[in-house]
């Protein structure tokens, strides 16, 4: 998913200081983190649910056959928690372009 800030790159180097633009650059980080963790997740799932169904299908086992549903629900839950994960991270990106930088000090002041 592609980061879409509030402003152009010209408008925060404007506005922004060394420490805003290092903000952003570790709010990207995260949010590229969390698309492509999203992305192995369904990787996992598909080869997962590959596996166990041709597993059950050779052992001709209805509970095996069950297994790959289960696995590919418990994937779709954690693969939609990133998704939100990544939404509010996007969201915050937003919130940071429009700040202060006299706010994004003090934020990263307290992080370190």
């Amino acid at each position: 998913m592609a980061v879409q800030p509030g402003g152009s790159d010209a408008q925060m180097a404007e506005a922004g200081s060394p420490n805003k633009l290092k903000h952003l650059d570790y709010l990207q980080a995260v949010i590229a983190r969390m698309a492509q963790n999203s992305f192995l997740f369904k990787g996992w799932a598909v080869t997962l649910a590959s596996g166990l169904s041709a597993y059950g299908v050779t052992k001709s086992d209805r509970l095996v056959l069950l297994m790959p549903i289960v696995t590919t629900l418990l994937f779709w839950g954690l693969d939609g928690y990133y998704l939100w994960l990544e939404r509010a991270f996007v969201k915050l990106y937003d919130r940071v372009t429009q700040m202060q930088c006299r706010l994004v000090r003090r934020l990263l002041a307290a992080v370190a």
